[in-house]
């Protein structure tokens, strides 16, 4: 499969919002990762997934994504939520809609939650988005690994 482009997962999209269209359906999905970048910052960036969390429409979404995979022969979770524990549970003031119409609306992350500059950044995010699960500071070697590993 090629890396999905700006272009190609606006298509995508596009082709979720008429499956749920013809469900009556209206679902949010709040996307996070290469996706994000791709549609809200950087359109030359490519990724080989959505890492997304789906807000509204759950199952129906769901259902959708492994339709569309299969009609355009991508693996059936495109669009997945496997970084799901991984996206901060606070509202993302600042996310930016890189999607929407009457039945889908996709908005991506801001870039506080996206491009964070320095170990501090990404432990002080954590620290606010996760408050009762302390992240293991021994366990990340240095800033690189933990910048490498958001980005």
């Amino acid at each position: 499969m090629e890396p999905f482009s700006a272009d190609s997962l606006k298509e995508a999209f596009h082709e979720l919002s008429a499956e749920l269209r013809w469900q009556r359906i209206r679902a949010h999905v709040y996307i996070v990762g290469g996706a994000a970048m791709a549609l809200g910052f950087d359109s030359r960036r490519q990724t080989m997934d959505v890492d997304a969390l789906i807000k509204e429409g759950h199952g129906p979404v769901v259902e959708a994504v492994r339709r569309i995979g299969r009609r355009r022969g991508w693996p059936d979770a495109w669009l997945n939520e496997e970084a799901v524990s991984a996206i901060p549970r606070g509202k993302d003031g600042r996310a930016k809609t890189v999607y929407g119409d009457p039945h889908l609306l996709v908005t991506a992350a801001s870039t506080e939650h996206l491009g964070l500059k320095s170990a501090r950044e990404v432990f002080d995010l954590h620290d606010e988005a996760f408050p009762y699960d302390p992240p293991k500071r021994h366990s990340f070697r240095d800033a690189r690994d933990i910048l490498k590993g958001i980005m």
